[in-house]
């Protein structure tokens, strides 16, 4: 018997930890907006988005797996159902910490729901390279490093 820890369990933490450090480095160069004040930061991350980072980088590799094993769907396929359940969790995601005062954005000309249009873009491009990565064993720091290389790539074309 192995005591390692499943797979999809090491990417979400692997992740969540991971989007502390880009978060970090990344966020501070797209003018996003701000958390509240009120709230504990891990470097420049609120300490409970920790664990929702973690339990989304599980439901990611979950998700990866059950697409793989249910659907008979290739991987062009699964990047796209990825891409776009991505950009609407993200966008109401987003939404919803605006409107419950967790954060506030930097107004800017393309907005959804009060959301910068370029911050789900970004999730949904970089979680739709999952299914490439999500089984190696460091996937989910390249997963946590993707979502940094999107914010600036997505930011600079907004």
């Amino acid at each position: 018997m192995r005591n390692e820890i499943p797979s999809q369990n090491r990417f979400g933490i692997l992740f969540g930890l991971g989007f502390v450090v880009v978060e970090g480095v990344f966020a501070q160069f797209t003018q996003w907006g701000q958390y509240a004040t009120d709230t504990l930061l891990v470097w420049r991350t609120p300490f409970y988005l920790i664990p929702v980072w973690c339990l989304i980088g599980i439901g990611i590799a979950i998700g990866n797996q059950v697409l793989e094993r249910l659907f008979t769907v290739g991987l062009f396929s699964r990047a796209a159902i990825i891409f776009v359940i991505m950009f609407l969790c993200a966008l109401f995601g987003e939404a919803a910490g605006s409107w419950l005062h967790l954060w506030s954005f930097t107004k800017i000309d393309s907005m959804l729901l009060n959301v910068p249009f370029w911050i789900p873009l970004s999730y949904a491009c970089a979680f739709s390279v999952s299914p490439l990565i999500y089984k190696r064993s460091c996937g989910g720091l390249i997963q946590a490093f993707l979502i940094g290389c999107f914010w600036q790539i997505s930011y600079w074309f907004s």
